[in-house]
């Protein structure tokens, strides 16, 4: 049992709320460098890393190679206003990355965690796949140089999160989309940002409309509705205005409370999703379910003590009923009508849930008048989602495009539809097949 669910921790003294390995955010700073989380995801995707190494050295030791190749101090002044005064070095291949890891600005130290913390979170989307080294050498003798020089610094290294992916349809079309992007380097070097940007929001907002369906077994894409940032929308478009930032904001309200009891149950051996654990221990025969049962009754009961709820204890006929009342108490110590009257806890968890706001979608959402808050994607977001789903293919019909992105949680609605293939169109990225226009097809352009 103990490699599915851990009754030791159920076990041990009640102790304060715990920060989750699958949320990108805190509950204070939050305010990270895309760059920076960018280096510390090529880091986990490539299993490699760079330890203390000042721009300065890299500098220094780049010179001296240089030098080696009979290059002239002369040559290298060029070389070094070149590439290093205008940071032309870290463009050069994905690892080249990895110089954002370092910090070498204490007064930086708050970004550079809050970024890691973000990679960290996309990380738990990798689960064992590594991306390998592209063998191809660099276009140039200069940049072949720069590129072996930092070579020499990397080290292997193991992913730092163990925990399984909580969604594992959208793992499914994360490392095809990074695939693709990793197997053109210089498209991977403008867009990786982009990309993780992205998908840190698809990935909370999926395992936000999941998270309470923990019952039912594997999670499935659930409806969440965005339109083109350029579109008017009105309050007639219910799918736009209820299932669109307002069914994301609801239920981003239980991303910590539940995701931080799941880090207080999950197994050290491995830890696993909400789902994965109930399904594995429904498996179990009735004495083991029973001393699980307990394990959570018991902890519950202190549970209540301990944040001195206003809620009743009561024992659990089930397994299923275990849970519910675990994680009903967990929601209720951060509800002012449930919560201890003489403390501030149940703030908490809004911090949480502004920094989702403010930070993990602060890309995707929009006021549009009367409307309110929107879910939206620029045509940047639009061009390189369509580049990543079309992929090797040099065309796909627009019905299945349209579905790869419900597979990756994206929606529209007719009208939204309509504006897309609009946008197609006027960058001269369709062609139809019939005259009737209905066979319509969307080309790549990557």
């Amino acid at each position: 049992m103990e490699s599915i669910i851990s009754i030791k921790k159920l076990n041990a003294k009640v102790a304060d709320n715990l920060p989750s390995d699958y949320l990108p955010v805190k509950t204070n700073y939050n305010e990270c460098n895309w760059d920076i989380v960018a280096g510390h995801f090529i880091s986990f995707a490539y299993g490699l890393a760079l330890q203390q190494y000042s721009k300065k050295e890299f500098e220094e030791d780049c010179r001296q190679v240089f030098m080696s190749q009979q290059v002239s101090a002369e040559q290298f002044r060029v070389i070094h206003k070149a590439f290093f005064e205008s940071e032309n070095y870290l463009r050069l291949g994905p690892i080249s990355l990895l110089l954002h890891t370092q910090n070498e600005d204490e007064s930086k130290t708050q970004v550079h965690n809050a970024s890691k913390k973000v990679a960290m979170s996309l990380s738990t989307l990798l689960g064992p796949f590594k991306e390998e080294l592209s063998e191809k050498r660099s276009e140039h003798f200069i940049g072949e140089l720069i590129i072996l020089t930092l070579k020499r610094k990397l080290a292997n290294k193991p992913n730092e999160s163990s925990a399984l992916t909580y969604l594992p349809y959208l793992q499914e079309k994360f490392l095809k989309d990074f695939s693709f992007m990793a197997s053109k380097p210089s498209y991977m070097l403008e867009n990786i940002r982009a990309f993780l940007s992205i998908y840190s929001f698809l990935y909370t907002s999926q395992i936000a409309l999941n998270l309470k369906e923990w019952s039912q077994g594997e999670p499935t894409n659930k409806p969440l509705y965005f339109v083109i940032d350029t579109e008017k929308v009105s309050l007639e478009r219910t799918s736009v205005t209820e299932r669109g930032w307002k069914s994301f904001a609801q239920a981003s309200e239980s991303l910590f409370p539940m995701l931080s009891t799941l880090q207080l149950i999950q197994s050290d051996i491995a830890r696993k999703p909400l789902w994965q654990i109930f399904s594995e221990l429904q498996e179990l025969d009735i004495d083991q379910q029973q001393e699980c049962i307990d394990a959570i009754d018991d902890y519950c009961e202190r549970f209540v003590r301990a944040r001195n709820l206003r809620k009743k204890f009561s024992k659990s006929p089930s397994l299923e009923g275990a849970f519910e009342q675990l994680f009903d108490l967990t929601l209720a110590q951060f509800k002012k009508e449930y919560a201890d009257p003489s403390t501030t806890r149940y703030q908490a968890n809004g911090k949480y849930v502004a920094a989702f706001k403010e930070h993990t979608a602060k890309a995707f959402v929009k006021a549009k008048g009367r409307v309110g808050n929107t879910l939206v994607l620029t045509q940047d977001h639009l061009l390189l989602l369509t580049s990543l789903i079309i992929g090797d293919n040099k065309q796909l019909r627009f019905d299945e495009l349209i579905q790869e992105f419900k597979f990756r949680g994206i929606f529209f609605d007719d009208i939204s539809e309509e504006r897309l293939i609009e946008f197609y169109e006027r960058i001269g990225n369709v062609e139809r097949m019939s005259d009737s226009g209905d066979d319509l097809y969307v080309r790549q352009t990557a």
